[in-house]
């Protein structure tokens, strides 16, 4: 079987790691692809091979010609995959800008799009046809370990609302349990809201870091609103706690569709439900080793990334088979990349 060179290309590489680092690092192994990473990539490269360029979360959102170089990788022969995971009206606010329907286009003028979660699959799925959904996923998984101390980590991005109301509904406990240490990582909001003098705040982390800082903590939190925006995102923050063997609460959102509630978590339902589970786990030494133990053995079973690999290079090595339906249908999509694809033909 032919090498199949991918090419990984980091637009925004922070706080993207699993979706891209990561994947990439792992599918270096792997007999029979040739992967990089990022830019000063030759196109010219591998002439009559197969070859395909993974874009992570691309989006030139004021570029009037932002088709262009998707033209040119087609001109020269490569596949090209947006990676995308997570809502784009979310991305965009990030980027103080709206979706606006060229925006749309040009997520439909990719071959692929590949995401993390079946809500965000649907809405891609209205524009592009060629959808994977490849579930976030843990990379390594460390034996369990007695914990030293009683902490309880909270450390997520852009969930600031949902966030700040689980820590005013937890302040009276934090405050009056001086045993155990609250760390929060990147949200200054939600620390804030905690109010509590045993807490702890560290601004945004790179993910080795991060994950380091986790597993010395017992309890992790991942409060989560009910806006459609959120439902789309995934169930990663209880991958990685289970994978470093802190137990989890919380909303319902998403995770009680991973969570087993009372098995392999706990869900939080309401904000009275915060200090509430919480108090349950600090005061019950057994039922946290319990539920750490059962995450652990679900992220062992079916959540780890070597478990995705050969579905991922199948689904990678089904597109350059199709390559050229492919195209043809980018070309009936967006009818400007036509017109370009009928030029080179015709050249």
């Amino acid at each position: 079987m032919a090498h199949l060179h991918l090419h990984f290309v980091h637009h925004r590489p922070r706080f993207l790691d699993v979706r891209m680092a990561l994947p990439a690092k792992a599918l270096a192994g792997i007999e029979g692809l040739d992967v990089a990473e990022g830019g000063g990539l030759d196109l010219s490269a591998f002439p009559g091979e197969p070859k395909l360029i993974v874009h992570q979360r691309h989006m030139p959102w004021e570029d009037p010609d932002r088709l262009a170089p998707l033209r040119r990788t087609i001109q020269r022969g490569w596949v090209h995959v947006l990676e995308f995971d997570d809502h784009p009206d979310l991305v965009a606010a990030v980027n103080r800008t709206r979706m606006r329907p060229e925006h749309w286009e040009y997520l439909a003028a990719f071959h692929a799009i590949q995401t993390s979660t079946e809500p965000l699959a649907d809405l891609f799925r209205r524009h592009n046809p060629e959808v994977a959904v490849f579930p976030n996923a843990a990379f390594a998984l460390p034996a369990p370990e007695r914990k030293a101390a009683r902490r309880v980590f909270f450390g997520a991005l852009n969930r600031t609302a949902a966030g700040v109301e689980a820590a005013r509904a937890l302040g009276p406990l934090a405050k009056a349990r001086a045993d155990v240490e609250f760390v929060v990582v990147a949200d200054r909001e939600v620390f804030e809201a905690l109010g509590a003098a045993n807490a702890t705040f560290s601004p945004a982390l790179d993910y080795q870091a991060y994950l380091d800082l986790l597993r010395t903590c017992e309890i992790a939190l991942s409060p989560l609103g009910d806006s459609a925006y959120e439902a789309c995102k995934s169930d990663l923050k209880f991958i990685e706690a289970a994978a470093n063997g802190a137990v989890t609460i919380a909303s319902p959102t998403v995770y009680a569709a991973t969570i087993r509630d009372g098995v392999t978590g706990l869900i939080a339902r309401a904000p009275e439900d915060w200090p509430r589970l919480l108090q349950r786990l600090l005061d019950d030494a057994a039922l946290r080793q319990r539920l750490a133990g059962a995450a652990h053995d679900y992220v062992r079973g079916e959540r780890l990334f070597a478990r995705q690999v050969p579905e991922r290079v199948a689904w990678y090595r089904s597109l350059w088979d199709r390559r050229l339906e492919l195209t043809e249908a980018i070309g009936q999509r967006v009818p400007t990349m036509r017109a370009r694809f009928d030029e080179l033909r015709a050249a």
